[in-house]
């Protein structure tokens, strides 16, 4: 039986790298040690590991350009987490690990190894937290932001998501959240533009959801609360911050905090839209059928290739929110088995006519407001900057407006 998990040490230094060696068979792990960077990818291809630790200094090559192509897409094991170590632990560094998606990058000073092995257990001992059905896939982008995710949950920096609407941005930092050494407390949403607080929350992990939103009083909270951190104040709150918008943009033309956009974007993880996972979209479509199916308690329908092809061809204006919707609908009214276009077909129809007669009320009780207020055909003509005719027009088309010139009893004459 397989021990508490296969690990792979990479150093230069015989003498460090046997002493880490055997600190972590010690904790129980099985180690498998390499001098250097290639000698290591050639171990990486021919076993699965669960954890590369590696230092960042070696004569062929360092730890990043084996970090670059373990996580790479010719990668037999692109997903596997990766330790850097080294005696000198930079600021520049940290961030670059991160970026690469370095789970960890730890100094091994006086404590550095005993920290290895503890970290390592952790890492282990819990085993891989859920992905969110956002973040599944294959292709190159996920699994980089995946890699990045899980370099973030250890860096002690916030962290910014930026991505389309609907391209999973709160999934992200839910599991960034659970990835963290803090999981078990709250993650706090702010909604900026919604809901945002007088003062900046005292919770561990606090997710700022459209910081692009954020009043100019709000930014200037926490523009202060991140310089305090950063002048080494105990940190009151780990942020985590997404944005829809181009917020270098946004901050040149004086709309957005330059300080703030600088402290907050030091990190940052792009989320691809769902227009640019056409490799992902049939294992997306597949998490969110077994999420509809937890849902709505019922595990006996699937999505046919044909299904999958015929949702793919479709324009999904709010990303996977709307691709969602769609999938717990199919999930919920159709007999079991296996779906096809026909049953899609059949659902966009249904949603496409619910939109327009929601869009359709909505108008008719806005232009029976207007009419209301305006007292008269002629004042409502002038309101919509139209005529007396192509006022009467929208009116008729609404019901509103009967024949012979006269309106409802409520409305006066024409």
């Amino acid at each position: 039986m397989r021990a508490a998990g296969l690990i792979l040490v990479v150093d230069d230094q015989a003498s460090t790298r046997e002493a880490l060696a055997s600190e972590l068979r010690e904790a129980g792990f099985e180690v498998l040690s390499a001098g250097g960077g290639a000698e290591a990818w050639e171990l990486f291809r021919r076993r699965r590991f669960d954890l590369v630790v590696s230092d960042v200094r070696m004569p062929d090559g360092d730890g990043f350009s084996l970090l670059r192509r373990i996580h790479g897409s010719r990668s037999p094991h692109p997903d596997v987490p990766v330790f850097l170590v080294s005696a000198y632990g930079t600021n520049e560094r940290i961030l670059r690990a991160g970026h690469l998606g370095a789970r960890e990058f730890l100094t091994l000073d006086e404590a550095g190894i005993a920290e290895v092995v503890r970290r390592a257990r952790v890492l282990l001992a819990e085993g891989r937290v859920a992905l969110p059905a956002e973040l599944v896939g294959e292709s190159a982008g996920i699994r980089r932001v995946r890699a990045q995710l899980s370099a973030a949950a250890s860096l002690e920096v916030p962290i910014l998501l930026e991505g389309a609407p609907g391209s999973g941005r709160s999934a992200a930092a839910r599991y960034l959240h659970r990835l963290g050494p803090d999981a078990a407390g709250p993650l706090v949403t702010v909604r900026c533009g919604e809901d945002e607080r007088e003062g900046v929350p005292r919770d561990r992990w606090v997710y700022l959801a459209n910081v692009e939103q954020l009043a100019p009083s709000a930014q200037e909270r926490w523009r202060e609360e991140l310089r305090a951190q950063d002048a080494g104040k105990p940190a009151v709150a780990r942020v985590i911050a997404s944005t829809a918008a181009d917020l270098l943009q946004l901050a040149s033309d004086g709309k957005f905090d330059a300080e703030l956009w600088r402290r907050l974007g030091r990190f940052t993880v792009r989320l691809p839209s769902l227009s640019e996972r056409h490799a992902d979209f049939a294992e997306l479509c597949e998490a969110l059928v077994r999420r509809a199916q937890d849902v709505v308690q019922r595990h006996d329908v699937r999505l046919g290739t044909r299904a999958v092809a015929r949702l793919r061809r479709e324009r999904w204006s709010e990303g996977i929110p709307d691709l969602e919707d769609v999938v717990r609908r199919l999930v919920a009214f159709h007999p079991g088995g296996s779906l096809g276009a026909s049953h899609v077909e059949e659902i966009l129809k249904a949603q496409e006519e619910a939109r327009a007669a929601a869009q359709f009320r909505a108008e008719r009780a806005w232009l029976e407001e207007q009419f209301r207020e305006a007292g008269s055909l002629t004042a409502l003509a002038e309101r919509l900057g139209t005529s007396r005719n192509g006022a009467r027009y929208r009116l008729e088309k609404f019901g509103l407006y009967r024949s012979g010139g006269r309106v409802r009893r409520d409305e006066e004459k024409a």
